[in-house]
C-alpha cells in the first residue's frame, strides 16, 4: 500500500511540475501546437514516469562492497518469504478506499450526464451540412460549439452575417481533433479525480484550442475588428455543453492579445530545451521517491567483525563466484527452512500492517562460519533486527573452494515480510504464520 501511495503522490507532483513550467514559461508564448503537445504529453507522462516507483527493488539494486579495487558485487540467494495473517480491523486505508470509490462514481456520473446532454441536443436539433461538416441547429439558446465531427449552433445564428466565421472557427476544432483532448482529460479525471492539476490542464488546453482556431480564422482573411465584435457578441455561458469546444470560451481579452502575437526564435529554443529538461526532472524525482520508499530506517547496531586469525586475514580476498560455492548444511531448501522456521514476524509490525523486503549481506568464511553480516536495505528496525539476529546465528556452511583452497565468499539474501489475508498461506519456500 505504501508503494501505491508513493505512486499517487508522485503523479500529482509530476503533473504539477508540468503545469507549473507551462504557466511560468510557456503560457504567454504563441507556440500553440507545441503547448498543446506539451500539456498532453504531461498528462500521459505524469502517470507513466512515476511507474518507476512500482518497479521491484531488485531492478535498481546494485549491491556493493570493498575489495582491493573498491567495488565488488555479490551473488543473491533465492528469496525467503515470511508470511503472517493481517489483522482485519477497520483502518484508515478502508476509509480512503471508500472515499476514492465515491469520487470515482461521482465523476463517472458527471461525464455520463454531460454526454447525455449533448445526445439529447443532437436528437432535438435540425441537421444540415456545410463543407462536409454536419451542423445541428438548436432552438435552445446555446453557445456555438463543436464535439468531434459535429458543429452545434443556435438557430438564431442561421441567417446572420457572422455565421461563416463561426463555422470556420469550429471546423478548425474538428480538423485539429480538439475534442479528443477534452475527453482524455475528463476520463483521467474519473480515475484520478483527486489530482487538482487535471482540471487546470484541461482549462489550459481549452484556451490553446481557442487560440489555434482564432489564429486560423484571422489568417484566412477575416477582418480582426469584425471578428472581435463576433467574440463579444457570442459571450454567453457554456451551459451543459462542457464537453464541447465552445466558440466563445472564456478569457476573450487573452484571445484578442494572441491574435497578433508571433512566436520568436527564443521562444522556440526555450521550448526545445524545456521539454527534455522537465522529463529528466520527473525521472529523477520518481527514482528519488523509489529510493526513499525502499530505504527506511538505518539498520540496528552491528557487532564488530572478529579479529583476524591465521585462517582469516583482513587482507584476504572476497569472492563472489568460485569453483565450489559455499553450501548451507542440507542445501538451499534447508536454508529456506531454517530462515522460515526461526524468523519471527514482529507482532507490532503486523499490527501496523508493515511489509516489505529486507536485503542482508554476509560472508561465508574459510571455515564455514557466517561473518560480516550487514543490512543493505531494510523496512524498519524490528524486522531488520530480526533478520540480522537469525542470519548471524546461522550454523556453519560448507566453505567455498577455489583451486582446491578454501576462500571467503560473499552472499546477499532477500527476506520478504508479507501480510496475507485470513485463510491464505504464503507462496514461496517454507513459510508459517508466527
Amino acid at each position: 500500500m505504501s508503494t501505491f501511495i508513493t505512486y499517487i503522490i508522485a503523479t500529482v507532483v509530476s503533473l504539477g511540475i508540468f503545469y507549473g513550467v507551462y504557466i511560468l514559461l510557456l503560457s504567454k508564448e504563441a507556440l500553440f501546437r507545441f503547448n498543446r503537445i506539451y500539456l498532453l504529453s504531461g498528462l500521459l507522462l505524469s502517470y507513466l514516469v512515476p511507474l518507476i516507483t512500482m518497479l521491484p527493488a531488485s531492478f535498481f539494486r546494485l549491491v556493493q562492497s570493498s575489495d582491493n579495487d573498491g567495488i565488488l558485487r555479490s551473488i543473491t540467494l533465492a528469496p525467503v518469504e515470511i508470511s503472517a495473517t493481517a489483522v482485519n480491523n477497520p483502518s484508515i486505508v478502508n476509509y480512503i478506499v471508500y472515499v476514492y470509490v465515491a469520487g470515482l462514481v461521482f465523476f463517472a456520473i458527471r461525464l455520463i450526464t454531460r454526454g447525455l446532454s449533448i445526445y439529447h441536443l443532437h436528437k432535438k436539433s435540425e441537421k444540415t451540412h456545410r463543407n462536409k461538416s454536419p451542423i445541428l441547429w438548436s432552438k435552445e439558446d446555446i453557445p456555438p460549439f463543436s464535439f468531434f465531427r459535429t458543429i452545434y449552433l443556435p438557430l438564431s445564428l442561421k441567417d446572420t452575417h457572422q455565421v461563416n466565421e463561426i463555422i470556420r472557427h469550429e471546423q478548425l476544432h474538428i480538423s485539429s481533433l480538439h475534442s479528443f483532448d477534452i475527453v482524455l482529460t475528463q476520463l483521467l479525471q474519473i480515475v484520478f479525480w483527486f489530482n487538482p492539476f487535471i482540471p487546470l490542464v484541461e482549462n489550459a488546453l481549452r484556451e490553446i484550442h481557442e487560440f489555434e482556431a482564432d489564429k486560423a480564422v484571422i489568417r484566412s482573411g477575416t477582418d480582426p475588428v469584425a471578428y472581435t465584435r463576433i467574440l463579444f457578441g457570442q459571450n454567453k455561458a457554456a451551459q451543459a455543453v462542457i464537453l464541447g469546444n465552445n466558440f466563445n470560451y472564456s478569457l476573450i481579452k487573452r484571445r484578442l492579445t494572441m491574435f497578433y502575437k508571433k512566436s520568436t526564435r527564443f521562444a522556440r529554443l526555450k521550448a526545445i530545451i524545456l521539454f527534455p529538461a522537465v522529463i529528466s526532472i520527473l525521472v529523477l524525482y520518481a527514482i528519488g521517491c523509489k529510493q526513499s520508499t525502499d530505504t527506511i530506517e538505518p539498520p540496528p547496531p552491528q557487532p564488530p567483525p572478529p579479529p583476524p586469525t591465521e585462517m582469516q586475514s583482513s587482507s584476504d580476498e572476497i569472492f563472489t563466484v568460485v569453483e565450489n560455492m559455499p553450501q548451507f548444511p542440507g542445501g538451499d531448501k534447508a536454508r529456506m527452512h531454517y530462515m522460515s522456521q526461526n524468523l519471527m514476524y514482529p507482532e507490532s509490525v503486523i499490527n501496523k500492517k508493515i511489509e516489505g523486503t529486507v536485503y542482508i549481506a554476509f560472508i561465508v568464511e574459510k571455515d564455514g562460519t557466517v561473518n560480516e553480516v550487514k543490512i543493505l536495505r531494510g523496512i524498519g528496525e524490528e524486522c531488520d533486527s530480526e533478520v540480522f539476529r537469525i542470519v548471524s546465528g546461522m550454523p556453519k556452511w560448507t566453505p567455498g573452494t577455489q583451486s582446491g583452497l578454501a576462500v571467503r565468499v560473499k552472499y546477499t539474501m532477500p527476506v520478504k515480510f508479507k501480510l496475507m489475508d485470513n485463510g491464505k498461506s504464503g507462496m514461496i519456500g517454507y513459510q508459517k504464520n508466527k
